[in-house]
């Protein structure tokens, strides 16, 4: 991917010198290790040269390593732009591409401060704009993966990125334009424009969105913004909705009475009209457009919460019950994969000491049972009284390659719950991931889908807000034939399956009174027929609209076309799994 990489060599002494040591030090940088030339680079930007002066030859060659540097941020920020089949893996490239852009963003701010106060750059007034066009595109980036990746003992400047934003008012470059390629397009940008686009960002952090789908508005919000402008405090109207003050350590606010006087003001109605003629455009679309691989409904609920984020007041969650403080240990599960083993674990059969819950034939699709609600037996099954592990940290566990974790439930309502816990690294609970947990081996799994993460002490530990999506799961499994037109499969090669999720209907919150299915990202469609097979059914479905649709996995309900029962449900563990085939 990266050509231009070399074989690890000795590096110079100090790389930005010039652009000869620059280039020197780049041929150094290993092409078939992404993680190794990021941290050298890292590790090279972090500890400068003691007597290293600033001068017109340093500027050339920090400008040159921050134009380099472009393609390894593409390459490890490419499954935020595409659904990443290792889900896990992806923070992983994130905090390297965060720390590359904090330090990019730092060292181009000292530059930028040396120059301005006239030491040692001469000819620094050439560079100007694109030196601070480059450390608006670093601070953007570096706050938009923030709410994903581990920023212990770091934090956001907002005053040094204000700072930046001076500069250039004082050198009139705020509207200086530069060219930006999108797609076959090529469009304007201005510093203006960029600053206001790392300020609009900050206001969608509150929206808490999945990485993949921050990254997707992220790169929306250029086309949003075109017509948006910061005015100064004494050409500020009613509205003129948000606020920034310049010598303040915050980005765009709500304009409050707390507001300084002397901040500039901006005025969504230009964003909001965007939002409104985008979500008109998407009304009456089925299928994903050319332009996007997300699809019209879930694109259409992502504009609505940013829609909210900016519009006249400021929005309100309502919750659908009271809060019930608690305090124990839960046993938790990430991600579609590792709750299928989990469940197919229990349904080989249960723990030592455990009592097996039998099941009558056609119980796949027989509704839950009285008492089994999320908020009821599901969670009360262990006595709060029982081990309570306020203050604990989570740990985690590996089983057959499963990996189980533990967070402490604090709160909870007839809708969802609040979990305390060490921030993993291993199995990151971000927005928009789905989990599943229970009290103890003897009670049944709920799935939760996280809507909320606040870090606390330096990222160490997360508060997660998790919404139920609904208890006692079921593993199937989803086996993909090969279409009619393609040449017979060769002998011992066998059809590709994955695991998914059958969740039975319910009558307690949140309520379903249909059965549906978790999928995880494989490209299945609304209308697409599957045949699901179970110990004790054998039926023809049809999937329905999607009622959520992650990077990590659909949830959808689906009609039944045709039923069967089996006479003699298998017993052996490798067919105790039901079995779904895709059939288009």
């Amino acid at each position: 991917m990266l050509d231009f990489l070399a074989s690890v060599r000795r590096q110079a002494s100090d790389p930005l010198a010039n652009r000869g040591a620059l280039d020197a030090f780049w041929r150094t940088l290993p092409r078939d290790n992404l993680t190794a030339a990021q941290e050298a680079i890292c590790a090279m930007l972090a500890d400068p040269p003691r007597r290293a002066s600033i001068n017109d030859d340093r500027l050339r060659a920090l400008l040159l390593l921050d134009r380099y540097s472009q393609p390894l941020l593409d390459a490890m920020l490419a499954d935020l732009v595409t659904t990443s089949t290792r889900p896990n893996l992806a923070p992983r490239s994130w905090q390297g591409a965060f720390e590359l852009c904090r330090l990019l963003g730092q060292t181009l701010g000292r530059f930028l401060r040396a120059a301005g106060d006239g030491r040692g750059v001469r000819g620094w007034r050439e560079h100007l704009p694109f030196l601070v066009l480059r450390i608006l595109e670093r601070r953007r980036v570096e706050l938009l993966l923030r709410s994903y990746i581990d920023e212990s003992g770091t934090r956001f400047s907002w005053k040094d990125l204000h700072d930046v934003y001076r500069v250039a008012q004082a050198h009139d470059l705020l509207s200086y334009e530069f060219p930006t390629i999108g797609g076959a397009s090529v469009t304007e940008t201005s510093i203006e424009l960029e600053y206001i686009r790392v300020l609009l960002h900050d206001v969608l952090r509150a929206g808490n969105f999945p990485p993949h789908d921050a990254f997707w508005l992220d790169h929306t919000v250029p086309r949003w913004s075109r017509s948006l402008v910061m005015v100064l405090p004494e050409k500020r109207t009613t509205k003129h909705r948000f606020v920034v003050d310049l010598d303040g350590e915050a980005g765009l606010t709500r304009l409050g009475r707390e507001s300084p006087k002397n901040c500039l003001g901006l005025d969504p109605g230009p964003l909001l009209k965007c939002i409104h003629d985008e979500v008109a455009s998407l009304r009456g679309i089925d299928g994903p457009q050319e332009d996007s691989a997300m699809r019209p409904a879930r694109r259409q609920r992502l504009l609505g919460k940013a829609d909210s984020l900016f519009g006249p007041v400021r929005p309100i969650i309502h919750r659908s019950g009271e809060r019930e403080p608690v305090a124990f240990r839960v046993e938790v599960v990430v991600g579609v994969t590792q709750i299928a083993r989990a469940l197919r674990s229990a349904a080989d059969g249960p723990a030592p000491g455990v009592q097996a819950v039998a099941r009558p034939r056609g119980a796949l699709f027989n509704a839950q049972p009285d008492g089994g609600t999320i908020t009821g037996n599901t969670l009360r099954a262990s006595t709060i009284d029982g081990p309570s592990v306020a203050g604990t940290t989570t740990t985690g566990s590996r089983d057959g390659g499963m990996v189980r974790s533990q967070l402490t439930m604090v709160d909870r309502s007839d809708s969802g719950c609040r979990l305390h816990g060490a921030a993993s690294a291993e199995t990151p609970l971000l927005p928009g991931v789905l989990f599943a947990f229970r009290m103890d081996p003897a009670s049944p799994w709920t799935l939760a889908v996280v809507r909320r993460v606040k870090k606390r002490l330096a990222g160490k530990r997360v508060e997660i807000g998790a919404e139920y999506l609904g208890s006692d799961p079921r593993r199937v499994v989803i086996v993909i034939p090969d279409p009619e037109t393609a040449p017979p499969r060769p002998p011992g090669v066998e059809v590709p399956r994955f695991s998914a999720i059958f969740l039975p209907d319910s009558k307690w919150t949140p309520g379903m009174p249909f059965g549906s299915l978790i999928l995880p990202s494989q490209g299945l469609v609304q209308r697409d027929r599957l045949s699901l097979h179970s110990r004790s059914d054998h039926c023809t479905i049809r999937l329905g609209e999607p009622i959520e649709e992650q990077a990590g996995f659909i949830w959808s309900p689906f009609e039944i076309l045709d039923r069967q029962l089996q006479e003699d449900p298998p017993k052996a563990r490798n067919s105790a799994a039901p079995v779904v085939s895709q059939a288009r």
